[in-house]
């Protein structure tokens, strides 16, 4: 099955992704601050493992904006299928 996203789409889940990534940056930062301030291994340990998340979001944000690129003559679909 071969599905295209329309560009409206594509934007309608940037915006939701920037979103995340704000909501989850708020978070890991305070955890990072609660679980320095109070000595908490966990919140620490959970702080860093919010940052892979973090991570993660990054690289899907990276990859619908590579995904927005033009067509060129040696990429006709231009870079769509990078997403998909």
């Amino acid at each position: 099955m071969h599905v295209h996203q329309s560009h409206a789409s594509i934007q309608d889940d940037q915006r939701r992704l920037w979103i995340v990534l704000a909501v989850t940056s708020v978070y890991f930062i305070t955890e990072l601050v609660g679980g320095y301030l109070s000595g908490s291994l966990a919140l620490l340990s959970d702080a860093v493992h919010m940052l892979t998340d973090i991570a993660a979001l990054c690289l899907g944000l990276l990859t619908l904006w590579i995904s927005t690129r033009p067509a060129s003559s040696g990429k006709t679909y231009g870079y769509l299928r990078a997403a998909t």
